[in-house]
């Protein structure tokens, strides 16, 4: 919680630098197939390229679980620790724009990495409960599409994108939208 606050006084301090309709550079959120979630960065060059990378790193408590989440014959097993990291970088060309808006296509590469500590136990509640191992899921992502990045308040800019995504297991995602939120500075 510390870290957030932190990061939304310097985002907030930072405005003392915005100038105009000028937004080079951009800092905020993003969501989506391609970028996953997290905190993202955001450049647009004077001859109307750009690139935005992002990524998140997320871990959580390492404790024998309190429940079971499957059972298999007369063992129960539960997920303990989890750590989740991913990250993304796009590249962007503008097609068109005017004073606040801008519509690019873009091409992007996005890495999810995922790690899951399992427990097995004896009965429901995981009492007595053992160390089984790790789940280890990767997943690479690569997609191409296009994008509209627009002005919400004088210091904030939003974008939707709309990729075609190629997954590394072989499975293509269409028309699931990119969204994020940008303070530019």
């Amino acid at each position: 919680m510390r870290k957030i606050i932190t990061l939304l006084v310097l985002i907030s301090i930072s405005g003392i630098w915005a100038a105009g309709k000028v937004e080079r550079n951009n800092l905020g959120f993003v969501a989506g197939q391609l970028s996953r979630g997290g905190v993202g960065y955001r450049y647009w060059r004077a001859d109307d390229w750009g690139y935005q990378i992002s990524g998140m790193l997320l871990a959580t408590k390492d404790d024998i679980p309190d429940y079971y989440d499957n059972k298999v014959g007369s063992d129960y097993y539960g997920w303990g620790r989890q750590l989740t990291a991913n990250t993304s970088i796009s590249v962007m060309k503008t097609l068109k724009k005017n004073n606040t808006n801008r519509f690019y296509m873009l091409v992007g590469y996005g890495f999810y990495h995922q790690e899951k500590k399992r427990w097995v136990g004896n009965d429901y509640n995981m009492s007595g409960a053992e160390y089984d191992g790790y789940k280890v899921t990767n997943r690479h992502y690569w997609g191409t599409g296009v994008g509209v990045d627009f002005e919400i308040m004088e210091y904030f800019r939003g974008f939707l994108e709309i990729p075609i995504t190629f997954q590394s297991d072989g499975e293509i995602t269409m028309y699931i939208p990119q969204i994020g939120i940008f303070y530019k500075f």
